[in-house]
């Protein structure tokens, strides 16, 4: 069966203010390698297929940057979609698009702002997951928990075994407290949610009509109009969903989940991003022009001035052209740009 990788793209990355913002978001700069993170995730899914065969899902206002950055994937592969406030959308122009090009395919999810490294162990999890997405069943990635993390969501695992690593489903929890997060890595029962899926096309899209009818009816006009060749697309814009996982996969019976034990960051905070930067011996990430004394477990990047640290512990300070950022380390569940928003609304 054809097979193809939808990567969605169209995220703000506001929790990674001032250098992620609407203009430029996360996914379009070099975070963590000289390559962008966009760049990355297309190189990673151009290991499981062909480059004409992945298909980019972003905002009208990004489509532009989208192109300038990934030469290799054919500009019709990208599309625009005007509602992008959830996963589910994205999702569902992906499926439509997919649907009428090819009729079914094993299609596979990818966000655009993860890290993995041991990238064959992924995607020798993939191949496992394709033969059951084959079966009509919808299959997601979790991965081992390295520590509790209260900014991912967690799978937790049912006592039903498919085989060697793949469980049935329990259910998916929301981003926890940290005695909560603290209980899933313990308990071992618990997976992050690294937000990859993979699934027959023709199944998830029967997903739609069961759990979204609205959404499938939109969806079944795209797929009826022989005069849209992936063009910017505003059938969705009246409609308000949650994320994929809210609206299909915890109602739906037919999902599994591989377990899989590889090394992956979300890059959502700065915290998650500390993990991928080099550190000295006192915990500090630091980049640009930075002096620091007697200071421990920081993050701080430096763009053009230069930034003098003494006797500082647990902060986050970030330095661009316009914009100064200090603030405590902890505070990850902050999204500086909604309040920076709702100031200048005063």
């Amino acid at each position: 069966m054809k097979k193809v990788v939808v990567i969605m793209a169209g995220g703000k990355g506001k929790r990674l203010w001032p250098i992620s913002k609407e203009e430029l978001p996360k996914q379009f700069l070099p975070l963590v390698k000289k390559d962008t993170m966009l760049e990355l995730t297309v190189k990673r899914a151009m290991k499981i297929v062909d480059a004409k065969d992945i298909y980019i899902v972003t905002q009208p206002e990004y489509i532009e940057i989208t192109k300038s950055q990934i030469k290799n994937v054919p500009s019709h592969n990208i599309l625009a979609e005007f509602n992008l406030k959830s996963t589910t959308e994205a999702i569902a122009y992906a499926t439509a698009i997919i649907q009428k090009k090819y009729g079914d395919a094993i299609t596979i999810v990818f966000p655009s702002d993860h890290a993995i490294k041991e990238e064959n162990k992924l995607i020798s999890a993939i191949e496992e997951a394709e033969q059951l997405a084959n079966n009509n069943h919808i299959v997601t990635l979790g991965i081992i928990p390295e520590y509790p993390e209260v900014n991912y969501g967690y799978i937790e695992k049912s006592d039903i075994q498919e085989k060697k690593n793949i469980y049935k489903v329990k259910q998916f929890k929301e981003k926890p407290e940290y005695k909560v997060a603290k209980k899933y890595f313990e308990d071992k029962k618990h997976l992050w949610n690294s937000g990859i899926y993979i699934w027959k096309n023709t199944f998830i899209y029967q997903e739609f009509a069961k759990y979204l009818p609205d959404i499938y009816l939109k969806m079944n006009e795209l797929l009826q109009d022989n005069t849209n060749k992936n063009k910017d697309d505003k059938k969705f814009v009246s409609i308000k969903t949650k994320s994929i996982d809210y609206e299909i996969l915890e109602k739906t019976s037919d999902i599994y989940v591989v377990q899989v034990n590889f090394k992956w960051t979300d890059i959502g905070t700065y915290k998650t991003l500390k993990k991928l930067k080099k550190k000295d011996k006192y915990n500090n990430t630091i980049e640009g022009n930075v002096i620091v004394q007697n200071s421990k477990n920081n993050i701080i990047l430096s763009k053009e001035k230069q930034i003098v640290a003494l006797g500082l512990e647990n902060l986050v300070i970030v330095e661009t052209e316009k914009e100064i950022l200090v603030m405590n380390a902890e505070n990850q569940d902050i999204c500086v740009n909604d309040i920076l928003t709702e100031t200048i609304n005063k």
